[in-house]
């Protein structure tokens, strides 16, 4: 809402401002910022916070599956390649 405050002089413009600093969920995604987006319950995470948090907890669940024995030699590279790698493929 800052930005679009200051990007549209109007804090009501914040979808679009996050769609053009490319922060929105699916472009996030799309470059590789984020692995996956977590679905919110019907209504929004507010409406059902057991749901939502069920919704985390699974999605965290298995991104440390994935992590599960690998050395921290191991996941300090990945890690260090994937940062490194951000906005290569362009935007």
């Amino acid at each position: 809402e800052g930005c679009a405050s200051i990007l549209y002089r109007d804090a009501g413009k914040a979808k679009d401002a996050a769609e053009a600093m490319q922060i929105t969920a699916p472009s996030l995604l799309r470059t590789k910022v984020i692995d996956t987006v977590v679905k919110e319950p019907v209504g929004g995470a507010h409406r059902d916070p057991k749901r939502a948090m069920a919704s985390a907890a699974k999605a965290l669940d298995a991104a440390l599956k994935e992590l599960d024995g690998m050395t921290p030699a191991e996941l300090r590279r990945q890690r260090r390649e994937r940062f490194y790698a951000i906005g290569r493929e362009g935007i």
